[in-house]
């Protein structure tokens, strides 16, 4: 008697089989972990963060008391400290290089920059209200209002200025005839510029409907939030370093390899046991089957 046995993969392998095939590789979550360091390594970053938790949970709570609510309080408190100097930062650069071009461009740029610094500025009282260093209730509402009037009208500025700037990109879209590599450039210019506008066009409605401008629910609001919170993060994403990214290509086209493989094997083993059943059914049907067709019993039950 053979001894022999054919060892064949339990069921319960196969399932951890699947499910490791379904997590992601070490090397893709160490890429991942890097660049979420390189993003909450900016205070730019820690905030559109925090901003994203912050409106997920106005989202959650609908504003409506409890845990959510108190969540988006706390995330909004949090978020205050990383846009110290911010308002400087808006500034400066009409300070250091003030804008040149027609009325209309410089006043925009100067709007824009007026409006986000005052944004912050408004938001730091708002802050020291919180804290109880300003215990008027009634200024920090105002400087709260304010606040977000000047995140409008910066938005609006930007807004204006993406939308010339992707005018510009269609006028040289349309001047560049037939040269692709060209085309391509503009395509790279144009990217950000979408993004852009995109973007300042839904803090200008966030900024309505905080100030309760447009009548929409708290839910509402902070669903428009998390896809702002969203986009701002994602454009703030470091990229992946091109080894790794090269890296992780070659690990997919390996799997996907191995994928083809085991499928193939499947099919091959799949055509040797029809094959086998096959023949097993052709001699119980030609041995059994035969004699039992010309039986009595056969005919009776036939």
């Amino acid at each position: 008697m053979d001894n022999t046995t054919n060892h064949q993969p339990s069921s319960s392998s196969l399932l951890l089989s699947s499910l490791k095939d379904l997590l992601p590789e070490k090397n893709s979550v160490i890429i991942f972990s890097n660049r979420m360091k390189g993003l909450l390594a900016k205070s730019d970053g820690k905030d559109k963060t925090l901003a994203l938790l912050q409106y997920l949970a106005m989202f959650t709570s609908n504003g409506t008391p409890g845990n959510a609510l108190n969540l988006q309080k706390s995330f909004g408190s949090a978020r205050k400290p990383f846009r110290i100097f911010k308002e400087v930062e808006f500034l400066l650069p009409v300070i250091e290089n003030p804008p040149v071009g027609n009325q209309a461009k410089v006043l925009v740029a100067y709007s824009k920059a007026i409006g986000m610094s005052a944004y912050m500025a408004f938001d730091h009282i708002v802050f020291l209200g919180a804290t109880g260093l300003v215990t008027n209730k009634q200024i920090t509402e105002l400087c709260q209002k304010l606040s977000y009037y000047g995140w409008f009208v910066g938005s609006v500025a930007g807004l204006y200025q993406s939308a010339n700037e992707l005018g510009k990109c269609v006028r040289d879209v349309a001047e560049a005839d037939d040269d692709e590599d060209r085309k391509q450039e503009i395509a790279k210019v144009a990217k950000p510029v979408f993004t852009a506008i995109t973007t300042n066009t839904l803090q200008a409605l966030l900024a309505l409907a905080l100030l309760e401008k447009i009548p929409m629910k708290k839910r509402n609001v902070g669903a428009l939030g998390v896809v702002l919170s969203m986009l701002n993060v994602y454009s703030m994403f470091p990229p992946p370093p091109p080894q790794a990214d090269k890296k992780m290509k070659d690990n997919g086209e390996l799997r996907i390899a191995e994928k083809k493989d085991f499928i193939k094997k499947f099919c091959i083993d799949y055509d040797l046991y029809s094959s086998f059943f096959k023949t097993i059914k052709d001699l119980i049907f030609d041995r059994v089957m035969v004699g039992s067709i010309n039986s009595p019993e056969y005919l009776v039950y036939a």
